[in-house]
This record gives C-alpha cells, sequence and structure tokens, in this order.
C-alpha cells in the first residue's frame, strides 16, 4: 500500500481556513511527526515528487516516463514504483503537490485577511501569485491538465481542486452578498482566474503577468460587488 505523507494528508483533508477560524477536523494533519524511521523514505518519495515536477515542466507527459524521471534522480524505476505504486501514482502525487501547494496559500493569505473583501481577494491572489505565475509551474500544471481527460487520478485531483477553489470563493463572497449571487460571481472568478492564467501561459508570459493579472481580477470583483454602493465588510 502507498505510504502517504503529510503533504498528500494536508491536500486531502486540511480543513478550509477562512476567517481566520480553524476546522474542527480530527484529521487535520499539522503536527503530525513521523517515526524517525520513516523519515529517510519521507524524504526520498518528496525528492521522486520534485524530479516529476521537473520532468513535466521540461517535457510534458512525453517526459513524465518511469524512466526518464528515475535517471534524473539518479534512483531505479524499481524504487519508483516502490513508492507510488506505478507512472499513475507519482503523477497523482505531483499533482497533489501542485495543487497543494496553492490551498495552503489560499489558507495563509486568508488566515492574514481582515475583511470579507480581502478573503476574496486572497483567493485570487494565492492562485496567481508570482510563483504560480511562471513559465516553469505553468508547464508542469498543463501536462496535468493534459492527463486530467484521460486518467482518473489526475481527474480526482483536478476536481477536488475545482471544489475547493469554488467553496472558498462562495463562503468569502457569501459574507457580501446573497448567496445566490454569490455562487454565481464564485464560477465567474475561478472561470476568469484559470482563463487569465491559461492565456497567460499560452501566450510564454507576454499577455499578462501575476501583477496584472491579478489587478484585473481584483477590477472585476470591486466592480461586482460595489454595484454603485461602498462596501460595508
Amino acid at each position: 500500500m502507498t505510504k502517504l505523507s503529510v503533504t498528500d494528508v494536508l491536500d486531502e483533508a486540511a480543513p478550509v481556513i477562512m476567517g481566520g477560524q480553524k476546522s474542527s477536523s480530527p484529521r487535520h494533519a499539522v503536527g503530525i511527526r513521523r517515526p524517525p524511521h520513516l523519515r529517510g523514505d519521507e524524504a526520498r518519495r518528496q525528492q521522486l515528487i520534485d524530479v516529476a515536477i521537473d520532468c513535466l515542466a521540461d517535457g510534458g507527459l512525453a517526459g513524465g516516463t518511469l524512466a526518464q524521471i528515475a535517471g534524473r534522480a539518479g534512483v531505479s524505476a524499481g524504487l519508483i514504483s516502490h513508492y507510488f505504486g506505478d507512472k499513475d501514482g507519482l503523477l497523482e502525487a505531483a499533482f497533489r503537490r501542485l495543487t497543494g501547494r496553492v490551498h495552503l496559500a489560499v489558507r495563509a493569505k486568508s488566515m492574514q485577511a481582515a475583511t470579507a473583501r480581502e478573503r476574496v481577494l486572497a483567493i485570487v491572489d494565492a492562485h496567481l501569485a508570482p510563483e504560480e505565475f511562471n513559465r516553469h509551474t505553468a508547464n508542469a500544471w498543463l501536462a496535468c491538465w493534459g492527463g486530467v481527460l484521460h486518467l482518473h487520478c489526475l481527474r480526482r485531483v483536478q476536481r477536488a481542486y475545482q471544489r475547493r477553489m469554488l467553496s472558498n470563493l462562495r463562503h468569502a463572497l457569501g459574507q457580501l452578498i446573497p448567496a445566490a449571487e454569490a455562487r454565481q460571481v464564485a464560477s465567474m472568478v475561478a472561470a476568469m482566474v484559470d482563463g487569465i492564467w491559461l492565456r497567460a501561459a499560452l501566450s510564454e508570459w507576454k499577455e499578462a503577468d501575476s501583477a496584472a493579472a491579478r489587478a484585473l481580477l481584483t477590477d472585476f470583483i470591486d466592480r461586482r460587488l460595489n454595484d454603485g454602493r461602498p462596501l460595508a465588510h
């Protein structure tokens, strides 16, 4: 059975934190400490995920074969199979790393937000942050997205990522506008975030950078929230 890392537990089960409040979920993984004899295995597992992301960024799904990843990591393909089962298991772990990093950024930025509007913008800022809005990260994301239609394991991660993003947006927007409108605006913002990011990536980052993308989304959100009225929250 494939061992789960602390990162995997966070990606799969970490509670949503909005407005500085933490979920009471008993599966919250912060503070978990692995037994000493497992820490070396965990470090190697995380190293292999890092190498897999680099291979995806450099060569797409075609560059993510077990042989190529093993060669780049300096290990045998059998060792990768030991940790992840097969190539799909490694790709899933790599995609979880990418989506989990965004999720953790959303949590951190949301905890620093003082108002509902700031919480909405924190979600946008996390998804369009400079560390996510660059060629290397984009290539890895695009490679994973390319496999979503064909690999159930990647489709599962993508659906969880989308649900979490919409849930966070609806929660924050629901404190500013009626629930029905919050759901509609949340879907629009999510579509714009992915659309702007994708257009920028396909234009080789000539169409927009992180700051321009965030400014565009901020303007759109403020126009929808204000609607000619001053924000009270």
